[in-house]
């Protein structure tokens, strides 16, 4: 049977074969219309989107996979989770917190205590890490109770003024009663 001569549609050299190019990178070139130089760093940034959409679809399809990729990544690395979590949330590395934790002797800065609220698996929680929501910038290190007080009253130090003004009075009027 003899191979047919067929004409690459992106440069016009004749091949044989069954492909519809010559090359590779002429092939490229036919399914995304753009001329791949070769380089990966070109290609990773051109195709960003579609490797997105592929890497949820097949994580969609293989929840499995995805759970056990997971669970040996925390094995190897435990505090990666955590590092990432800093990283994103407030621009700080584990390392940075570490640093801080020690400056503050691992307690509050509002009632310089160590946190007591449970994490899962029976651990305690991690001292949160309080920021200005205005600036993002870090003010400290606080435990859970401190942290949602200060959240509740909006970060606003003329609530917590009058917060304490109103406590003081129910102590005076608990002391005529």
């Amino acid at each position: 049977m003899d191979q047919v001569i067929k004409k690459c549609l992106n440069c016009n050299k004749e091949y044989t074969g069954n492909k519809i190019s010559c090359s590779r990178s002429c092939s490229n070139v036919l399914r995304t219309g753009y001329k791949f130089d070769g380089t990966k760093e070109e290609w990773l940034t051109f195709n960003k989107q579609k490797r997105k959409e592929y890497r949820e679809l097949w994580r969609k399809n293989n929840p499995d996979k995805v759970k056990a990729y997971s669970k040996t990544t925390a094995q190897r690395d435990p505090d990666r989770k955590r590092n990432l979590q800093l990283k994103y949330n407030f621009g700080i590395t584990l390392e940075e917190y570490e640093t801080l934790l020690q400056k503050q002797n691992g307690l509050c800065l509002i009632c310089k205590q160590p946190e007591t609220l449970p994490a899962k698996a029976g651990k305690i929680r991690n001292l949160a890490v309080d920021h200005c929501h205005k600036t993002n910038k870090i003010r400290g290190l606080l435990c859970g109770a401190c942290n949602k007080g200060i959240g509740l009253l909006k970060d606003d130090p003329e609530l917590l003024i009058k917060a304490t003004e109103y406590l003081k009075s129910y102590e005076a009027l608990e002391n005529i009663i």
